[in-house]
C-alpha cells in the first residue's frame, strides 16, 4: 500500500514522495547510478555496511544500480545519502548525477 508523505531532501527542502508501508512501518527507496558494475568485494562491503544501519530494510547493488529500502522514521533521506554517497566514493566509484 502506498501513500503520500512529507519529507525532508538531501538538499533540506520539504519533499512530497509516495511511500509504501510495510510492517506497519513507513518505507521508501532512494536509488544512486555509478554507470558501472561493482567488483564482489565492494559489492559486498556497500551491502554490509549501509545494509546493517538502523532503518535499512535492504539495499540491492547490480549492474551499476545501488536501490536502498529504508524507514524514514528511522534514518532521514538526506542522512542516508551522503552516508551512502560516501561509503560508495571510499569504495573507488562516482555516482552519475
Amino acid at each position: 500500500m502506498s501513500q503520500l508523505v512529507s519529507t525532508i531532501d538531501s538538499r533540506g527542502q520539504n519533499t512530497y514522495v509516495y511511500a509504501e508501508t510495510w510492517k506497519g512501518e513507513l518505507m521508501e527507496k532512494i536509488s544512486f547510478n555509478v554507470g558501472k558494475e561493482f567488483c564482489d568485494e565492494c559489492s559486498l562491503a556497500l551491502r554490509r555496511f549501509v545494509g546493517h544501519m538502523k532503518g535499512v530494510e535492504s539495499i540491492n547493488v547490480e549492474s551499476g544500480n545501488i536501490l536502498v529500502e529504508y524507514d524514514s522514521l528511522q534514518i532521514t533521506e538526506a542522512e542516508l545519502s551522503r552516508i551512502t554517497r560516501d561509503s560508495i566514493e571510499k569504495l573507488g566509484y562516482k555516482i552519475k548525477e
